[in-house]
């Protein structure tokens, strides 16, 4: 079984001691592509274990080779993988630097799939590095083409995401909308646990916007998937939720 198909598969402690095997074999070609590809499977890994350290060293020995190759696309991947070392690492300028060269790759080659996860990347480290209105500008452009592909799973990712950053830039009515669509998407899929929490945002929402019944509407429908599947993390989120809309319906004792 390939390494790589077996990174695919998730089974990366075995992927990794795959690629150390052949490393002491010395079976492959030293600085040729497919050492640079066997750098970037390890990178990938050692992320997956959370070994960062150690996988900076091989992103970087994989891009050293793959930036002087015609493997566009695997390099886009090099690139990426570092900018997510450093994400990791907390070191998010480094990490948009690195984000922003996928990204040229990835166009270089008229990969428009890579290019909206690139986007989807640098929209997370903008939204932490609080740069709001680059942020909704990445997630609008990758929007596009995941409308186009029809992936759910993204349009729903996005639209949440979409969705949190205009509650924090106090533009409830477009959050709204976007956690709606969020909504939507989620219950298309059957996924109970994406719906649970846009259902706990939007009753958040709907108790700023002071729509009360409906607020209760949606955490009510909340508890119910949090009782089904004992999702602990949302219930102590319902809480805090339904604490603020006793509070705005005036019952301060039922808040506490």
């Amino acid at each position: 079984q390939s390494v790589e198909s077996l990174l695919n598969e998730g089974n990366f402690q075995e992927a990794l001691a795959e690629i150390m095997d052949l490393e002491s074999q010395k079976v492959i070609d030293h600085f040729s592509d497919e050492e640079g590809e066997f750098y970037y499977f390890g990178a990938f890994a050692l992320v997956k274990l959370g070994q960062l350290s150690e996988a900076l060293v091989k992103a970087r020995k994989a891009y050293d080779i793959l930036r002087n190759s015609e493997k566009n696309r695997r390099l886009a991947q090099v690139q990426r993988i570092i900018g997510i070392i450093f994400a990791h690492l907390g070191e998010l300028k480094e990490a948009e630097i690195h984000f922003t060269d996928s990204a040229s790759t990835y166009r270089r080659i008229n990969d428009q799939k890579g290019v909206a996860d690139i986007y989807n990347e640098l929209a997370r480290v903008c939204f932490i590095r609080s740069k709001f209105p680059q942020a909704v500008e990445y997630i609008t452009d990758a929007l596009d083409y995941y409308r186009k592909t029809d992936d759910q799973v993204m349009i729903a990712r996005l639209h949440g995401n979409l969705g949190t950053i205009q509650i924090l830039k106090d533009q409830w009515h477009e959050a709204e909308t976007n956690l709606t669509l969020s909504l939507q998407a989620n219950q298309r899929l059957n996924d109970d646990h994406n719906v649970c929490k846009s259902l706990l945002s939007l009753g958040n929402l709907s108790c700023l916007l002071r729509k009360l019944p409906q607020a209760e509407t949606y955490l009510k429908s909340a508890l119910q998937l949090i009782t089904e599947n004992n999702y602990a993390h949302e219930l102590a989120i319902y809480h805090e939720y339904q604490g603020s809309l006793e509070l705005a319906w005036g019952n301060q004792d039922q808040a506490r």
